[in-house]
């Protein structure tokens, strides 16, 4: 067989290669590309402020504050926008003055610094896709990693894995097209190297544990830049086909640079890929499960799955659709716990926690509005820590224990004010994550007989695991030591989750 190229690369790291089970290293392939050099100038020291964090400082320092507008602006998602005004907040440089949110002096003094960064040239390499000729939005900023491989005539085999003692034959996209390259113009490179500087920043945003791989950098000067190959090199480079993070897609490859799993990009590669190569579309179908002889497209099929978890989230959960993101987050988190169930992968309990999280997070606020408190006073400016656990042992008024209630005193003192003048209609915005949000809901439980917290046979065990969610899931998000999670503990933990909105959505229903 004539192979597009001889030379291969990963950018795989020795840990991502030993998280990788039986089923991962089946189903990986090689992606024909074309790299093209290229030398860009990069700052030396990096900022701050990722990408999107500095875009929406400067759109609030002129007073654009429209979060719809900036998730347009930015091509992000508005609940992404929201993360990020929470993490600036948390950092001191907005606030929120009755709900309108402003650069703190902080903020100003950091948007003030002109200093002009220096900048070191750097060979790096954008890819070109072999199969459609599009660009990736994705730079190899350091050099290429070669694998070293045992060629045969009709296939390749990776030597033996020193985790497993077994080889790995990924499937190859070939492709007749070696010497058939368009040359993208300046201004399609452009376009790429801002599109990896967008996902660098997300990639780092969204999972800061791995921070986008340490080589990948968003400091890359757009505006003066030189292609220095007149014309590319062919080569393989190496991924794998995994469940899609996206409820409207069964599977995705994995980023072969590993920068994010979560852009528009590759969330469609596979798809893009499928259309013009038919024996990687075979094998997409055999890893969905389809029938080779089923006409059905892999967008039919995965609009129809989609259709199928619709339909039992609008069956099992009724009212879903009075709060906001509610089944987007179900969906989600169902699809994960079923994959779960049947694999044991650790990007799933991951995402199965982010999920969890999120559904809660979206049932706790409409409980905040639903059940509102009476006044903004109960937890006075200057509350600090201390405080907060006192007022949450006398608000919950025997009702739990106080070593239930310690876990959610830890949290930011200010995040739960910011929730209770949400609750009480101060504030038309709520910033905080789940945390503050739950302990804003503790405080509130000495109003209501009937507060959706209260109608349990054993509220300690609610909050041991609703502490345990959100501690989980804050660790596998930041740096730092980590707890290992099981996949039975995942699975306990999502079991909650479903039943808890389950009965707020049904306790809904009877107030109707």
């Amino acid at each position: 067989m004539d192979k597009f190229s001889d030379n291969y690369l990963s950018f795989y790291s020795n840990s991502d290669m030993k998280d990788l089970n039986t089923n991962d290293r089946h189903n990986m392939a090689f992606l024909p590309v074309w790299l093209w050099e290229v030398i860009t100038p990069i700052a030396d020291k990096e900022d701050n402020f990722n990408f999107f964090q500095r875009t929406i400082l400067e759109l609030l320092k002129y007073n654009k504050r429209d979060r719809m507008q900036m998730s347009q602006w930015l091509n992000i998602d508005a609940e992404l926008v929201d993360i990020i005004i929470n993490e600036l907040f948390n950092r001191g440089y907005v606030n929120s003055d009755k709900g309108i949110i402003n650069l703190t002096p902080l903020g100003w003094q950091a948007l003030d610094k002109t200093a002009t960064p220096s900048y070191k040239t750097q060979l790096g390499y954008i890819i070109q896709d072999a199969i459609d000729g599009h660009l990736w939005p994705r730079v190899v900023a350091h050099k290429l990693n070669y694998l070293d491989v045992v060629k045969n005539d009709h296939s390749v085999t990776i030597k033996a894995d020193r985790n497993t003692g077994q080889n790995i034959e990924p499937f190859i996209v070939n492709t007749s097209q070696k010497y058939r390259f368009t040359k993208p113009t300046k201004n399609e490179f452009r376009q790429a190297l801002e599109l990896y500087k967008r996902a660098v920043a997300s990639g780092r945003l969204r999972n800061r544990s791995n921070d986008s791989k340490k080589t990948a950098t968003s400091n890359i000067n757009l505006g003066n830049f030189d292609i220095a190959s007149k014309q590319p090199t062919p080569y393989f480079i190496l991924t794998h086909l995994q469940h899609s993070i996206d409820t409207k897609h069964f599977s995705q490859l994995q980023d072969p640079l590993h920068i994010t799993q979560s852009d528009d990009w590759i969330i469609h590669l596979h798809d893009s890929i499928a259309q013009g190569n038919k024996p990687f579309a075979s094998k997409v179908k055999r890893f969905m499960g389809l029938d080779q002889s089923d006409k059905q497209s892999i967008e039919e099929f995965e609009a129809h799955l989609q259709e199928e978890m619709r339909f039992e989230i609008l069956s099992s959960y009724p009212n879903v659709n009075e709060i906001d993101n509610l089944d987007m987050h179900l969906a989600k988190l169902l699809r994960r716990q079923k994959y779960l169930e049947e694999h044991n992968y650790s990007a799933d309990i991951d995402d199965l926690l982010l999920q969890s999280q999120k559904s809660l997070e979206a049932c706790f606020k409409h409980v905040l509005t639903t059940y509102p408190h009476q006044h903004n006073k109960i937890l006075p400016y200057s509350s600090d820590k201390k405080f907060l656990l006192q007022a949450l042992i006398l608000r919950a008024n025997n009702r739990a224990l106080d070593e239930s209630l310690e876990p959610f005193s830890t949290c930011n003192v200010r995040a739960v004010q910011s929730a209770i003048g949400f609750s009480t209609g101060k504030y038309p915005t709520i910033y905080s994550s789940l945390k503050p949000i739950i302990t804003a809901n503790i405080l509130a439980i000495a109003d209501y007989s009937n507060h959706p917290l209260l109608l349990t046979d054993d509220l300690d065990a609610d909050l041991l695991f609703l502490s345990q969610i959100c501690d989980y899931r804050n660790e596998s998000s930041h740096d730092g030591p980590k707890t290992d999670i099981t996949q039975s503990t995942a699975l306990d933990l999502a079991k909650f989750t479903t039943q808890w909105v389950q009965n707020y959505l049904n306790q809904l229903t009877d107030k109707a």
